[in-house]
């Protein structure tokens, strides 16, 4: 498990995608993951290989959650989408984020980032294997059941 130290100094306004700057210096990285899928369900030609390696940083203050990933790859990076709440696990390479701070599976947030930084949100009520479904701005427009979204989100991509 990871646990993300607070904060207290100012980094919403300093967030550009380098975690080489002093600020995020301190912040100790998790441990490297593997695939989504787990060693079991990924074909073998898709799994990380030994030049792979994704891991993160997270910090939080009163208002916000930051998180800073790293991920080196020797497959090609993907990036097609480009609009908002796209979705861009279909096609493109991605890190994703999922929140879910009573570990319920249930009613938890998902934040998904390609390469150029296209961001879609969505909000899961329960696990698709269980015959949940998506809440986004992708299915569902303002005051309709299905629609979620994330305001005064900033987010920021470097890539290497």
């Amino acid at each position: 498990s990871y646990v993300a130290p607070k904060i207290t100094y100012p980094l919403f306004d300093n967030l550009d995608g380098d975690l080489t700057k002093d600020l995020w210096s301190g912040v100790p990285w998790s441990e490297d993951f593997d695939d989504i899928r787990g060693v079991d369900d990924a074909p073998p030609d898709e799994r990380p290989t030994g030049g792979c390696r994704t891991r993160f940083k997270a910090v939080w203050d009163d208002d916000h959650l930051f998180i800073g990933a790293l991920i080196e790859t020797d497959f090609e990076t993907v990036a097609e989408f480009k609009e908002r709440n796209s979705p861009i696990f279909q096609k493109d390479s991605d890190f994703e984020v999922f929140i879910d701070p009573i570990g319920s599976c249930h009613w938890y947030k998902e934040l998904e980032l390609n390469a150029i930084n296209t961001v879609w949100n969505l909000m899961l009520d329960k696990p698709y294997i269980d015959g949940g479904s998506e809440h986004s701005a992708r299915i569902a427009e303002p005051n309709e059941e299905k629609y979620y979204e994330v305001f005064h989100q900033k987010t920021a991509v470097r890539v290497l």
